[in-house]
């Protein structure tokens, strides 16, 4: 099927982009494709056996609408789809999995701390603040804070830290907190295991 076809078969595709085709012996394979969907023109689907306008299709309205919005995104009251491809050159001979950017391990095997976003993030990559802190009752803490939560294990680094410091702490969120005044200890704890630290 061509892909004015397509368009003209299905005028709810708002806007269609169709990466490379792989001509094989079985047929056309197309690994990834992304189209942005207008519900409302389903409405306006031609029915069969009546003559198509020649007037310009609802696709090309709902570009125009979508140019009036912010750049690269789909106007409002478009759905997005989006078949993302397993592996490079996917469904051919020269298919490749994909591999971490960090480590270049394959991502099944990848072992990488990640964020909450999915984008790789090291110790390296994050930038710790650890100061002294006065709590009620006038007691001191040390608060190190700044961490990416779900790419490193507070718990585990607390507990060593309590350990190491023969003291009593926790975690909150993207920090971990130490009783007494520990500045250096626990700024020399992290930058051991490659964080970057700011003494405040």
């Amino acid at each position: 099927m061509r892909c004015s076809e397509l368009v003209a078969d299905h005028p709810e595709i708002a806007e269609a982009s169709v990466g490379p085709l792989f001509v094989t012996p079985d047929g056309v394979r197309m690994p990834d494709a992304r189209f942005v969907l207008d519900p409302a023109a389903r409405d306006r689907r031609p029915r069969r056996g009546r003559p198509r306008s020649r007037a310009a299709p609802p696709r090309a309205k709902a570009n125009s609408a979508a140019a009036a919005g912010a750049p690269g995104r789909p106007s409002r009251g478009h759905i997005c789809h989006t078949a993302a491809m397993s592996g490079l050159f996917a469904g051919t001979p020269l298919e490749r999995p994909v591999t971490c950017e960090t480590c270049g391990k394959p991502l099944d095997a990848c072992d990488c701390p990640r964020g909450a976003d999915g984008a790789v993030c090291r110790p390296c990559d994050q930038r710790i603040t650890v100061r002294r802190e006065k709590r009620p009752g006038g007691r001191t803490v040390t608060v190190a804070r700044g961490f990416e939560p779900v790419a490193s294990d507070l718990g585990a680094m607390a507990a060593a830290l309590r350990t190491r410091l023969a003291t009593g702490g926790t975690t909150d969120r993207d920090a971990i907190e130490v009783r007494g005044e520990h500045v250096e200890a626990v700024a020399a704890f992290l930058e051991e295991r490659g964080y970057r630290v700011r003494r405040a």
